[in-house]
């Protein structure tokens, strides 16, 4: 829809106290598009200015997935990142977001781990609108890499302090099991040889597809129902850590290298730390994976090899775990446990990357064979899967 008329936003900018103002503004909300919805919301908290948009200074880019989102930039240095839940599932779990980094914020026990999470600039909890302050120069690690085509061990490595310091974090509202956050329990995908008869309904052809491999595959479902049985909820977790979850910010002063923030909270809870460590080495598997040139006519077997070759990943790897480990050193589990259920949890995190990655087709790729395959193997040998997969040496 055109944008509405800027004499408006003028007017009330010049002549009206600051009540008359949002009164006004908040009269015209109903008939602006998304984009312009966040405008507006930035303008009522004084965060920008009617103006700036008038003469040409704001620009907004619409990056909506899951949500809303929308990245606001000015020539005047102010820029956000806007995010907004829409509808009753999305909106709940963004308030989540904001639940936790309030509490984040107020914790004189999270001076350590605030470094790590994006700054909040608003909340608006009737809207469920989150704003952060936004670094226009900055990426995510999946982007990073796939610009650069290189697996850095010095930010994998820095990934695993940050998520030692993230699990190493008791805050007494989550630990005292009144917390609403700690609501969810072990991932869906533990589940999903399982579905309630309402989930046929809106799955794909391939999404059905996987299920009956899972369905049919005993390793796959006695594993499934092992890691929910073993599931230890002993610290707050991210819940879906991925590449584009971690956002690389360049440095200030001219210093070389990155800083990594963990965003897009949405799934906090208090749940197994060890699956936010394998939901993150499975990305490095599945680059493998997809590294293969698979079409849907040929054969996996006579597949050549793959693009990027485990060499190439399996030293960020083992720099994430080194640097997990060496922040986790109060957990008393012994290695080959903790390794055997770190390859188990990748394993489960490969089925849901499967599955994600099919909701769109009707017919099961190659590749999503693939991935279920190579979790199956994990499932029977995780050991293995340790050491020749992660590249993670002592255990056989």
């Amino acid at each position: 829809m055109p944008w509405p008329d800027t004499r408006r936003f003028r007017l009330v900018r010049r002549v009206a106290p600051i009540a008359t103002r949002r009164q006004a503004l908040s009269a015209v909300e109903p008939e602006l598009s998304g984009g312009h919805k966040a405008l507006l919301q930035l303008i009522q908290r004084g965060l920008i200015y009617a103006g700036d948009i008038v003469d040409g200074d704001v620009k907004v880019r619409d990056v909506s997935r899951r949500n809303q989102n929308f990245r606001v930039t000015t020539t005047t240095g102010k820029n956000y990142f806007v995010k907004q839940g829409i509808g009753p599932g999305r909106s709940t779990t963004v308030g989540r977001e904001a639940e936790f980094l309030s509490l984040a914020a107020d914790s004189s026990a999270s001076a350590q781990l605030r470094r790590y999470l994006p700054a909040v600039r608003a909340w608006d909890a009737e809207r469920k609108m989150l704003v952060f302050d936004l670094m226009p120069d900055s990426r995510s690690l999946a982007e990073h890499q796939l610009r650069t085509r290189r697996w850095p061990s010095r930010l994998a490595g820095q990934v695993g302090g940050t998520l030692a310091a993230l699990h190493a974090w008791q805050p007494l509202k989550m630990s005292d099991g009144n917390d609403p956050q700690g609501a969810f329990g072990p991932p869906w995908v533990f589940s999903i040889h399982q579905p309630d008869l309402g989930v046929f309904e809106r799955m794909t052809s391939a999404g059905l597809e996987i299920v009956k491999i899972v369905q049919g595959s005993a390793i796959i479902r006695d594993g499934l129902d092992e890691l929910r049985d073993d599931w230890r909820a002993t610290a707050v977790v991210h819940g879906d850590m991925k590449w584009d979850n971690v956002v690389l910010c360049p440095r200030a002063n001219g210093r070389r290298g990155f800083d990594v923030v963990l965003v897009d909270w949405e799934m906090v809870q208090l749940g197994d730390p060890l699956w936010d460590a394998a939901s993150f080495l499975s990305q490095y598997i599945d680059a493998w994976i997809v590294s293969f040139p698979v079409t849907d006519q040929s054969s996996l077997s006579g597949s050549p090899a793959a693009l990027v070759p485990l060499e190439w990943v399996q030293p960020a790897m083992s720099s994430f775990w080194d640097a997990y480990i060496r922040g986790r050193v109060s957990d008393e589990e012994s290695r080959s446990a903790r390794l055997d259920r770190l390859a188990r949890f990748a394993a489960a995190r490969l089925i849901q990357t499967a599955f994600e990655g099919e909701q769109r087709s009707n017919r099961l790729s190659n590749t999503g064979v693939l991935r279920l395959q190579v979790a199956e193997n994990m499932l029977r040998q995780p050991a293995v899967a340790a050491a020749s997969l992660f590249g993670i040496q002592g255990l056989l």
